[in-house]
């Protein structure tokens, strides 16, 4: 990412600890407690745009594992783009490409062994120019 001439910055995010630094959004995990959701990776694109993107593969990509991280960033996503321009998503590796869901919770899927493309997962290239297809990118 470092070298990708379309990213002004971007901030590795960490995870909980005694001290408060690091990002997260609050949810309601599936055992019904209120838990932090601290995503992997916020980037600030030069046109503008901010990305909070997670990170998953394979177990932790599951539904199970994953579906009510991604509500609650497409929410949350949703929520702040009335005054901020912002994106984000779930991030997957698949035979050497990646690939980004940004979809509620109940069209949440994911498998392996089948194309990401057919589940309703959307290419991801930190090369590709933003600035070129914005509106697809931007569609809540």
């Amino acid at each position: 990412m470092q070298n990708n001439t379309n990213v002004e910055w971007f901030f590795k995010n960490g995870t909980q600890g005694k001290e408060i630094k690091y990002f997260s959004i609050s949810y309601k995990a599936d055992d019904g407690d209120r838990d932090s959701f601290y995503i992997d990776w916020i980037v600030k694109w030069k046109c503008g745009m901010v990305g909070l993107y997670d990170t998953k593969y394979g177990t932790t990509a599951k539904y199970s594992e994953c579906a009510s991280k991604v509500d609650t960033l497409y929410k949350y996503v949703k929520k702040v783009s009335k005054n901020i321009f912002i994106h984000g998503g779930i991030i997957a590796e698949s035979n050497g490409l990646f690939y980004i869901n940004c979809c509620k919770k109940k069209d949440y899927k994911y498998n392996l062994l089948d194309s990401l493309l057919n589940l309703g997962w959307e290419n991801f290239d930190i090369n590709y120019s933003f600035n070129k297809n914005l509106s697809s990118m931007v569609d809540f």
